[in-house]
């Protein structure tokens, strides 16, 4: 009698085995990729930040200093250093850096523009004929500048000065544009008076340093909350320079607020000062506090995560 021939096919528990095989390879493979993307993106965001800094030493060979980053009052708000960066990177209207403007760089005696609307008019000659730069190159894909109401709803909120309308795409001069340059984190969708549209990401921060400052962080009986803004003005680096942008969303992940923010806004019993100022010293130098690039400039973007003061900031310096 023929014996019967044995099932070669999977029973229902060996394809069960080999499913579950396959959805954990899958599993592993997409938090593999997606760490690749990360990776890939910082990589990417550290290229445009050196990117950045060449520019500024370019700049500085042209007029002798860094853009400023103090903010600066206007029109009941405040022009901050993110925005000074761009200005001194690629002008505020892209073109190029108006040698004519004191609305953004160092020099105090240089003329203010408030009520110099031919300043950064590409339709004047005397505008154009005073450009230097730009020292960006904004056509890389990576690279946006974009005004500060095409990435926040409040951006008054945090005294941000910014005079374009985003949904009209209208502004009534272009000297009054003040733009930011953004990372390359992908987190909101902007759409340009060209009418292309990007993603852009959180803005770039800009500190200068004032070499000549007696101290870096609070003295011993001097509290960081009463740190207030003469004080930090006192300091290498000053935390106002950028203060509205702390009070901004965080665009990746609104309930997460940035850790440099004023108060104790991440919860863990830190002020966003003492976290800044923690964030910026220097671990190369352990017998008093130091600030990193004590002589020149930071730069800071908020990494993936879109919240200043986390491990995953990209800056320029190595702490």
């Amino acid at each position: 009698m023929k014996a019967p021939e044995k099932n070669k096919g999977f029973t229902i528990i060996e394809l069960l085995v080999v499913i579950s095989i396959i959805a954990m390879l899958m599993s592993v493979i997409g938090v593999a990729a997606g760490r690749v993307r990360i990776v890939s993106k910082n990589m990417q965001q550290a290229a445009n930040i050196h990117s950045m800094g060449v520019g500024l030493e370019l700049f500085e060979k042209e007029f002798g200093f860094f853009p400023d980053s103090t903010r600066m009052p206007l029109g009941g708000s405040y022009v901050y250093g993110a925005q000074q960066l761009a200005e001194g990177l690629v002008g505020r209207d892209l073109a190029g850096v108006d040698e004519d403007s004191g609305f953004y760089v160092a020099s105090r005696e240089q003329k203010r523009i408030d009520n110099e609307p031919t300043y950064y008019d590409v339709e004047e000659e005397k505008s154009r004929n005073n450009r230097v730069g730009p020292y960006l190159n904004i056509d890389r894909e990576s690279i946006n500048v974009v005004e500060p109401s095409q990435l926040y709803d409040d951006y008054a909120d945090g005294g941000i000065y910014c005079q374009y309308n985003a949904d009209s795409h209208s502004i009534s001069n272009g000297y009054l544009r003040a733009p930011v340059i953004s990372d390359n984190y992908n987190m909101k969708r902007v759409e340009l008076e060209s009418g292309s549209v990007v993603q852009a990401g959180t803005p770039v921060l800009y500190f200068r340093s004032n070499p000549s400052a007696k101290y870096f962080r609070p003295g011993e009986n001097t509290s960081w909350t009463s740190m207030d803004e003469e004080a930090c003005s006192y300091s290498v680096y000053n935390y106002y320079d950028n203060i509205g942008f702390f009070e901004m969303e965080n665009l990746k992940n609104p309930e997460e607020p940035h850790r440099f923010a004023e108060g104790d806004a991440d919860g863990n019993g830190k002020d966003g000062k003492q976290e800044f100022y923690e964030f910026i010293t220097s671990r190369k130098v352990g017998s008093y506090d130091m600030p990193v690039r004590k002589d020149t400039y930071i730069i800071i973007s908020a990494g993936y995560d879109g919240a200043f003061g986390t491990d995953d900031d990209i800056t320029n310096f190595d702490n």
